[in-house]
């Protein structure tokens, strides 16, 4: 499976949110990932800019 598109993040990050608890950026991130079964492999995926794509794509949905 491919890494979800930044918009594909929006349900498990909000499913994070549910409880109206502070919750870091990695309890986010990390929550997202298991939603998803993300393997170790597509973890190590980076873009250009050398930042890991998995990230970057649960920051936008963070954004929006």
């Amino acid at each position: 499976m491919a890494i979800p598109k930044y918009f594909e993040f929006f349900a498990p990050v909000m499913e994070c949110l549910l409880d109206e608890k502070e919750h870091s950026t990695k309890d986010i991130r990390n929550h997202c990932v298991s939603y998803y079964s993300i393997t170790e492999e597509e973890l190590q995926e980076r873009l250009t800019s050398g930042q890991y794509k998995y990230s970057n794509r649960i920051a936008w949905a963070e954004i929006y």
